[in-house]
């Protein structure tokens, strides 16, 4: 009993402190924003619905989006701890580990438009700007195909055809995108405007699967080793 109250007293004081740093962090960040002065700091820390004044279904498909991949991330990362504290589950903990990292990266991607406006602007006097455009996808892609062989086996040992139909999904968005354009900027045999509900269609329900596995994945394989283990055992 003493020493489950050591215990508990000693983790508070990690809380604690991970708590302490998490709020240094953030004041610094205020600071930051506050001294600098490039940008007004009431556009980094305003709703961009207030600051540009239009009604707040505007993008709300594209939000529900990076709202998933937040979600994926979440419960991959934190799977992957979890599960670290089993050494028989290492390789399910870097699985979810990797996954979870390349939704937080594509996270990103989505929400501060990273391949298709800060990457570009970045790299317009090095490559084109198709060419710019296309180089954070190329890498993702690397990634995931990377991740897909290393952890094939674990794959194999779960409902799989999600995970690859949500890749399906996804690529049949970036040929949407990518791969049909006229010189018009229009689509073949699509009327204008179009071409954003074949592409974002096919983007969303990649994402939805792809947020469907993780989440299914993860949670399979917390009860399987809670109900092997003995949920106190976890601890």
């Amino acid at each position: 009993m003493f020493t489950l109250k050591v215990f508990q007293f000693f983790s508070s004081i990690k809380s604690g402190l991970i708590l302490a740093v998490i709020y240094l962090f953030v004041i610094a960040l205020i600071v930051v924003i506050w001294l600098q002065t490039l940008i007004s700091p009431e556009l980094l820390l305003r709703d961009v619905f207030t600051l540009t004044d239009v009604p707040p279904y505007y993008g709300l498909l594209s939000n529900f989006g990076i709202f998933l991949w937040c979600t994926t991330a979440s419960v991959s990362l934190f799977s992957a701890v979890i599960l670290s504290y089993k050494k028989r589950e290492r390789g399910f903990s870097l699985f979810f580990l990797f996954f979870g990292l390349i939704s937080l990266i594509l996270m990103l991607d989505d929400g501060l438009l990273l391949h298709e406006s800060v990457v570009p602007k970045i790299l317009e006097n090095i490559f084109s700007y198709n060419t710019a455009e296309m180089l954070l996808p190329l890498s993702y892609g690397s990634a995931v195909i990377y991740s897909l062989l290393k952890f094939r086996k674990i794959i194999l040992n779960t409902n799989y055809k999600f995970l690859f139909l949500a890749l399906l999904f996804l690529f049949f968005s970036l040929v949407a995108d990518h791969l049909i354009p006229l010189p018009d900027g229009g689509r073949y045999w699509l009327r204008d405007g179009e071409n954003f509900l074949i592409e974002d269609g096919f983007k969303l329900l990649g994402i939805v699967t792809w947020s469907f596995y993780f989440i299914q994945t993860s949670l399979s394989r917390i009860i399987y080793l809670t109900r092997h283990t003995g949920a106190n055992r976890l601890k």
